[in-house]
């Protein structure tokens, strides 16, 4: 549920009347107070952007009118909370329960701006500082090298640089490989990863690295079912024995001052009329881990969590920029719905069910090239 990771660990948002408490409550019966108290005010507008770098959005900036479901107003700056973890992500602490201080704060950065960094969270620094200089070394590799692990229309794990985001090219390249363990009938899903036979180091590195996001992740799946007053394994169902998680290694060449371009289009599963917000800086913590509530734990919380519209800007400085987000995904048989938890008379299903597999290859389809409509979460809206 929780999807970025230093930059990188799992990813709800249409306008509608807030709900008086009375109302929630009455016809909520059985919803956890902490639940019951988002729904009453989760409805409001959002306009939160999450950016890497000062800037104005762009004029042509709106939406297709399918996208476009509100008008948000602007909003003041909006920071990104910091929250102390007190080491709950640590391996020797995985049989420790997660400090409620820690799942309520996260609950509140889920439902507000939905993306927050975590510091003094326990995470060996080693695996991250390892992974960070096998990354830099793969893409330092003449191009030809890396062309030889390029991925394809059957094959989405390798080498890229010429993804599309919202049908723009993006100006940077990257490198996706998969958590193997994974099973199916989507031959996307299935499909191997490619590693560069000249660079043994690099796979054992990165494996290792999947390894251990994966781990970080269930535990903070534990902290957000926490936080929504439910039992710590609610989800893990979705996600247990054969996810469907990838990390993706991304590299932002340095690029002139006056060359057009976004090195990442924004992009979300929200409709992009939040847009009509402000971009918002996202200063990185030191060792922190950055935690971008996904398009997914939107659906599952109904629209209560929301997942921020992001994107990054070309370098401009001269330096160079790397991110490696892991995604963590659910299990390609899991069918993503709205909670039960999240569901009443007063807050009816926002969303028809989503079958993981076909969604996830019709998304990769769409990143690939510009082919079709590329699918967000608000083209299964009821």
């Amino acid at each position: 549920m929780a999807s970025a990771v230093a930059a990188a660990a799992a990813r709800l948002g249409a306008a509608s009347r807030v709900h008086s408490s009375s109302n929630v409550t009455a016809r909520c019966p059985n919803v956890p107070a902490g639940v019951r108290a988002a729904l009453r005010t989760s409805l409001a507008v959002r306009a939160y952007r999450v950016d890497e770098a000062s800037a104005a959005p762009p004029a042509a900036d709106a939406p297709p009118a399918e996208e476009a479901t509100f008008t948000a107003p602007a909003q003041p700056a909006v920071k990104a909370p910091t929250i102390d973890a007190k080491g709950f992500l640590a391996a020797d602490k995985q049989a420790e329960p997660v400090p409620a201080e820690v799942a309520r704060q996260i609950f509140e950065a889920g439902t507000s701006v939905g993306c927050f960094q975590l510091v003094n969270h326990g995470v060996s620094l080693d695996p991250i500082k390892r992974m960070n200089a096998a990354q830099r070394a793969f893409f330092a590799l003449p191009l030809e090298e890396k062309l030889k692990v390029k991925r394809t229309l059957d094959n989405p794990n390798g080498f890229f640089n010429d993804e599309y985001t919202k049908q723009i090219l993006d100006l940077k390249e990257g490198f996706d490989f998969v958590h193997e363990a994974q099973g199916g009938s989507s031959s996307i899903l299935a499909a191997p990863n490619q590693w560069p036979a000249s660079q043994p180091e690099f796979r054992r590195v990165m494996e290792a690295y999947l390894a251990e996001m994966s781990r970080v992740s269930f535990r903070l799946l534990e902290a957000f079912s926490i936080g929504m007053g439910l039992p710590p394994t609610t989800l893990h169902h979705l996600f247990a024995d054969d996810h469907t998680s990838f990390m993706r290694l991304n590299y932002y060449p340095a690029t002139s001052p006056l060359k057009p371009g976004m090195a990442l289009n924004h992009h979300t599963g929200k409709p992009t009329a939040a847009c009509r917000g402000q971009w918002n800086n996202v200063t990185p913590e030191p060792d922190a881990l950055t935690i971008n509530v996904g398009d997914q734990c939107q659906v599952l919380t109904n629209d209560v969590f929301t997942a921020p519209v992001h994107r990054v800007l070309s370098p401009k400085n001269g330096q160079a920029r790397y991110s490696a987000p892991f995604f963590f995904n659910p299990r390609p048989d899991a069918v993503i719905e709205p909670l039960k938890e999240f569901i009443c008379e007063e807050r009816p299903a926002v969303y028809n069910p989503i079958p993981w597999a076909a969604f996830r290859q019709q998304r990769y389809a769409g990143d690939l090239a510009d082919q079709g409509r590329e699918i967000q979460i608000y083209h299964y809206k009821r």
